[in-house]
């Protein structure tokens, strides 16, 4: 996520930045009207790679942290157990959850990614 957020800093001209604060903006109000919007799909793409990461780390979770129910239980986590001691129910509830889930940040993404330049 740093790196993305670097990269997204950088690709954005500082001169405009000196421009607003020419124009009578403080450093911060020339970062939060003009560099912070410039950045913002950077920025979010940034953190939807990384929750799309962190929420894939089935593997790393079951081996750090075990698989004990109602206490180290991630979603992947539930869908394993449940499907491994045959509750289907249960398994089909915790996938449609992540689904839900992810479909939410899906839309989330889609509705602040549109380009609103006026």
């Amino acid at each position: 996520m740093i790196r993305i957020f670097r990269i997204t800093f950088e690709d954005i001209n500082p001169k405009l930045e000196f421009v607003a604060r020419t124009l009578g903006y403080s450093s911060w109000g020339a970062f939060f009207k003009v560099t912070l919007p410039l950045a913002r799909n950077g920025l979010v793409s940034g953190i939807i790679i990384t929750w799309t990461n962190a929420l894939g780390e089935f593997g790393t979770a079951l081996m750090l942290a075990g698989a004990i129910r109602m206490k180290t239980e991630t979603l992947p986590a539930a869908i394993f157990l449940n499907l491994s001691s045959g509750n289907l129910d249960k398994a089909l509830a915790a996938a449609a959850i992540l689904i839900i889930i992810s479909v939410v940040c899906l839309f989330i993404f889609e509705c602040f990614g549109k380009d609103k330049r006026f």
